[in-house]
């Protein structure tokens, strides 16, 4: 059962899955996220991200295909044991196939689709996974959960840095972080910490259902580029899903549009905005994100 001190938990498909996200780092965290970096501005200057021409239903349609159905289905090789506490690890090509999903919705969204994978924080991160699925719940503060087994330093500091999710791993995940369903998520904060521009690399540990346990994932998502400047995205405003061509199996969730500075709005699932439903009273959340925060909005309409 999940404990009263579980951080921004909500349930997704009939209670099947959880998710929980990681509040802002403070600036005295920031050495150790710098020390931790594994980019190399040369090697990065020389790789062009992902871009999609989302005016072209046929270029968003091969764009999904080539990169969205690649990353479904990749084998985690998973070698650990949840039962005694080896957290052991995943494919490269597995953690590949998470990067590239999150790139995919970011080369969507308009938002540089940059994305590294971090080999110390997914070594960590492999830990939280592990802690999360070995006590059947989620907490951002493991070592302070009275009678949780095989937490490790590794591990709580991961879980204080990652998304975090129990009964999926993998690229699956990451699917469920965008769409960032259940009351009380109105600020949709772990599709947030997808999208937070100034992001270079992230982490990811996976571990299988095995037995009684779960499956389970955490995504460090915090780097050192975590406080650095937003840079420039497709339009002056971020939105999700995209105005234009969408691919309809990836399931698109609420609409949310970040304007930088001004307004933040989440809107539930229009996402042309030539079309407008039937609307019903809208029902608002205001709440801040990160350094020089963003005022955030929500209003909720109709599917159509």
């Amino acid at each position: 059962m999940l404990r009263s001190t579980l951080l921004s938990a909500f349930l997704l498909l009939s209670g099947t899955v959880v998710f929980a996200q990681p509040t802002f780092p403070k600036l005295d965290e920031l050495p150790a996220l710098q020390a931790a970096s594994e980019i190399d501005p040369k090697a990065q200057a020389l790789g062009e991200p992902w871009t999609v021409d989302i005016n072209s239903r046929e270029e968003v349609r091969q764009f999904y295909r080539s990169i969205y159905t690649a990353s479904n289905q990749v084998d985690s090789g998973w070698n650990g044991n949840t039962d005694s506490g080896n957290a052991g690890t995943t494919t490269d090509a597995f953690k590949s196939a998470v990067i590239d999903r999150i790139n995919f919705y970011r080369a969507l969204a308009g938002v540089p689709a940059v994305i590294k994978i971090n080999s110390t924080f997914s070594a960590k991160a492999q830990q939280a996974a592990l802690i999360m699925s070995a006590n059947g719940g989620l907490s951002h503060t493991p070592a302070d959960e009275a009678g949780w087994v095989h937490v490790t330093a590794d591990g709580h500091e991961a879980a204080g840095k990652s998304n975090l999710g129990i009964g999926s791993r993998g690229s699956d995940t990451i699917d469920g972080y965008m769409r960032d369903h259940g009351a009380g998520n109105e600020s949709v904060g772990h599709r947030r910490w997808l999208f937070h521009g100034p992001t270079q690399e992230m982490g990811t540990g996976d571990v299988e259902a095995q037995g009684s346990f779960q499956a389970a994932n955490a995504l460090w998502v915090q780097d050192a580029q975590v406080f650095g400047p937003r840079p420039a995205s497709r339009e002056e405003f971020v939105a999700w899903p995209p105005p234009r061509q969408n691919p309809g199996p990836i399931g698109l969730g609420a609409l949310v549009v970040l304007l930088p500075r001004r307004r933040f709005f989440r809107i539930h699932r229009n996402h042309d905005p030539g079309r407008l439903p039937h609307q019903r009273r809208p029902q608002c959340h205001l709440g801040r994100f990160g350094p020089g925060s963003h005022h955030r909005v929500a209003l909720r309409r109709q599917i159509w």
